[in-house]
């Protein structure tokens, strides 16, 4: 029988409410694969805040009516911030702490309309599924929401991966102070 890690599940999952096919990966591990597990999860989340406080690239999608614009994602070096470049010079920063969710599926957000799109629209069906993320945010007590196209699913699952295990951290921090 082949195993299947966390991030694997993940992947099969939209979103992460109740009990998941993690929880139940997680109960049938031994605790040595428990261990390696978390290990490899360390590593992987210690690469992706590296790489991204120097920058990644994305599709930023400003608001749900416009077209995605080239931008570039990215924290600051003590991972209290995010931000988000256009091309055309436009940022916008969150403090990690106001991400309030990160979601790999349109349904409920400003940006449910666009898996109506048809082809040959750069975000028809198929491609939008397979690469967008929506992180929503507290903007002065008011849910808001950004939406990203990452450059492939790699990228679209790790993002959301360790942006899920860094707020996860953050708040850990923060109940026990």
């Amino acid at each position: 029988a082949r195993k299947v890690s966390i991030v694997e599940e993940d992947a099969a999952s939209d979103r992460n409410s109740g009990s998941t096919p993690q929880d139940a990966a997680a109960r049938t591990l031994t605790p040595e694969e428990r261990q390696r597990e978390k290990e490899r999860l360390q590593d992987m989340v210690k690469e992706f805040a590296k790489a991204v406080v120097q920058g990644q690239p994305c599709e930023w999608l400003q608001a749900a009516a416009t077209t995605p614009s080239e931008g570039t994602y990215l924290f600051d070096k003590a991972l209290k911030r995010f931000s988000i470049k256009s091309g055309e010079g436009v940022v916008l920063t969150i403090e990690m702490v106001k991400i309030t969710e990160v979601m790999k599926d349109t349904t409920g957000t400003p940006f449910a309309d666009l898996q109506q799109l048809p082809p040959p629209h750069a975000l028809a069906g198929e491609e939008l599924r397979r690469r967008f993320v929506c992180i929503q945010y507290d903007n002065a007590g008011q849910p808001d929401h950004i939406g990203l196209v990452m450059p492939n699913p790699f990228e679209r699952e790790r993002f959301v991966t360790c942006m899920k295990i860094l707020r996860w951290a953050m708040e850990s921090r923060r109940s026990r102070s």
